[in-house]
Formats: structure tokens, sequence, C-alpha cells
């Protein structure tokens, strides 16, 4: 009786909230599409790569580095 109920409750608390939602295949496909984990994992792989290839030119500017100092004798 314990294990009907339980289901009972879980059918009600799930399945019932969701038919109230208007879905459609044409709805669910760019919702997928954006919470894909593989697919953000690339994205994020593209932008470092283009990030990497822009930042390359930095290897030609020349570095210059200036030093002094002060030295008191008595």
């Amino acid at each position: 009786m314990k294990h009907r109920t339980l289901m009972l409750f879980v059918f009600f608390v799930t399945v019932l909230p969701l038919s109230a939602l208007d879905i459609s295949l044409d709805s669910v496909g760019p919702i997928a599409l954006e919470n894909n984990r593989m697919l953000l994992a690339k994205r994020i792989g593209v932008s470092s790569l283009e990030r990497t290839r822009r930042s390359g030119w930095n290897q030609f500017v020349p570095n210059l580095s200036v030093g002094g100092g002060l030295e008191s004798t008595q």
C-alpha cells in the first residue's frame, strides 16, 4: 500500500506539471542544443583557440627592461 501511495505521489509531482507545459519538438531542439555539455565544451575550446591566435603576435613585440640602483659609500 505504501509503495502504491509513493508511486502516485511521484506521478502527481513529476508528470502532471509537465503536462501543463507547452512543449513541441520545434521548441525542444534549441533548448537541448543550448544545454548540451559537449557542445559547450567545444565552444569553450574554440574560443580558447581564437584567443591564442589573436594573442600570438605578442611574441614579436620587443622586450625592454630598465634597471637602476643607488649605492652610497662612506
